[in-house]
């Protein structure tokens, strides 16, 4: 790896990569977390849902907080620790 300037320039040139590494599989789910989320709330408004699908809203609500835990992990790791 080459650099010239301060010595905090290989850090910043790291960390962009790095990052862009991490959240391109992070945004993929949160697009499909999003696009669930969307159709359960269309199916919610119609007035559709049934008992039947309680277990599947539920799968779906511990999907997206995954996902959230997901995300402060990587902000925390990225941004916080990698400073």
């Amino acid at each position: 790896m080459r650099w010239s300037g301060p010595t905090d320039q290989p850090q910043r040139v790291v960390v962009a990569p790095t990052c862009c590494r991490v959240a391109q599989p992070g945004a993929t789910h949160v697009i499909v977390g999003l696009i669930m989320l969307s159709i359960a709330l269309g199916v919610a408004l119609t007035g559709h849902i049934k008992e039947e699908h309680t277990e599947k809203l539920e799968v779906l609500s511990l999907y997206w907080h995954f996902v959230d835990a997901i995300w402060v992990g990587v902000f925390l790791v990225v941004y916080v620790i990698g400073r």
